[in-house]
C-alpha cells in the first residue's frame, strides 16, 4: 500500500520532469516546481489559516494539497519553457547557465503558488464533481459503455491521453473511479479475447506466429499497441469483436456500479476491483468474462475471411 501511495503521491514530481521534457523545459526545473508543491513545511500549513512569508511580506495564499494530483503541475510547465525560452533568449550565455535557471524560478515559484496551482485545484475538483455528475445522470451507463466499447480505438490515435489524465487527477483525488478508468480496465480482456480468437483461427504459419506474440504481449503486459497495429489495423473486421465486447463488459459494469480501486493492467487487471466489497470485485470479474466472451466469439464468427487467416490478404 505505502509503494503503491509514493507513485501517486509524488505524482507532481513525475509529471513536472515528463511533461517538462515534451515541452522543451529544463526537466529538473518542472520536477523542482512539484516537488515545491510536496515540501513539507509547505503541505503542513494546508487547512490552516498560516499567511506565507514571502519576500517579508505576509501574503495570504490559497492553500490546498498537492499530493496525489495532476493538473496543478500541468498547468505550471507550459508557463515555465514560455518563460525560460524568454529569459535564455536575451540573457548572455556567459552567466545563462547560473542565472537563467534562478530567475526563472524565482518568477514561477509566486506564479505557481498564488495562481497555477490553486487553479489546477479547483479545475481538478470541478472535473471530479463533473464525472460524478455523469456516472449519476440517466445516460451514465452509456457513456460507460462507449467508452469501453472504442477505448482501443482511442489509445491508436492517441486521445485516450488527455481523457485519461483528466480520470487520473480525479482517482487521486477521490481514490476510486467508476468512469474511464474502471471503463478501460473492464474492457482490458476484450482486445486479448480477439487476439486469441484471431490466432487460433490464422493458418498462415508466419501470421500466426506473429498473432500469438501480439496476444500475449497485450494478455500478459496490456501493451495493446502490437495488437492494434499488427491485428486490428491490418485486418479490419477485429475490430467487430473488440467493439461488442467492450460495450458488453461496459453495459454489465455500469449496471452493476462496478467500482475501480486500483490501477493495473494486463493479466492483473481484475486486481483493479478488489478494495471495495466482495460484490464489487466479482462483478468486476464478471464484465470482463463477459467482455471477453462477447469478443472471441464474434471475432471468430466475423474476425477474419478465408483468405486472411490463409495469409492470403
Amino acid at each position: 500500500d505505502m509503494l503503491y501511495n509514493a507513485g501517486f503521491y509524488f505524482m507532481p514530481i513525475l509529471a513536472g520532469f515528463t511533461a517538462s521534457q515534451k515541452l522543451g523545459a529544463n526537466p529538473y526545473l518542472g520536477a523542482m516546481l512539484g516537488a515545491i508543491l510536496l515540501e513539507p513545511s509547505f503541505a503542513a500549513m494546508v487547512g490552516t489559516e498560516n499567511a506565507l512569508s514571502f519576500f517579508g511580506a505576509n501574503v495570504p495564499m490559497p492553500l490546498f494539497g498537492y499530493g496525489q494530483t495532476l493538473i496543478p503541475i500541468l498547468l505550471c510547465i507550459p508557463v515555465l519553457a514560455f518563460l525560460e525560452k524568454k529569459i535564455n533568449g536575451f540573457m548572455p550565455g556567459a552567466i545563462r547557465t547560473v542565472f537563467g535557471p534562478f530567475l526563472t524560478v524565482l518568477i514561477m515559484i509566486p506564479l505557481e503558488l498564488y495562481i497555477l496551482a490553486p487553479l489546477g485545484s479547483l479545475l481538478g475538483n470541478a472535473v471530479a464533481t463533473l464525472f460524478e455528475v455523469i456516472g449519476n445522470s440517466p445516460l451514465g451507463f452509456l457513456a460507460i459503455a462507449i467508452f469501453a466499447a472504442t477505448y482501443p480505438m482511442l489509445v491508436l490515435t492517441g486521445m485516450h491521453i488527455g481523457i485519461m489524465g483528466i480520470a487520473i487527477a480525479n482517482f487521486g483525488n477521490v481514490g476510486s473511479d467508476a468512469m474511464f478508468l474502471m471503463a478501460s480496465t473492464v474492457q482490458n480482456f476484450t482486445a486479448s479475447a480477439v487476439g486469441l480468437a484471431v490466432a487460433l483461427k490464422m493458418k498462415d504459419p508466419e501470421n500466426k506466429s506473429l498473432c500469438w506474440g501480439y496476444f500475449m504481449t497485450q494478455f500478459f503486459g496490456g501493451v495493446g499497441e502490437p495488437l492494434l497495429y499488427g491485428v486490428f489495423l491490418r485486418y479490419k473486421r477485429p475490430w467487430i469483436g473488440t467493439l461488442c465486447g467492450g460495450a458488453a463488459a461496459g453495459l454489465y459494469a455500469a449496471f452493476t456500479h462496478v467500482t475501480l480501486y486500483t490501477m493495473a493492467s494486463g493479466i492483473f487487471s481484475p486486481l483493479a476491483f478488489a478494495g471495495g466489497s466482495q460484490a464489487n470485485f466479482i462483478n468486476g470479474c464478471i464484465a470482463m468474462a463477459i467482455g471477453s466472451v462477447v469478443s472471441f466469439v464474434t471475432t471468430w464468427l466475423f474476425g477474419l475471411t478465408k483468405e486472411q487467416a490463409e495469409g492470403k490478404e
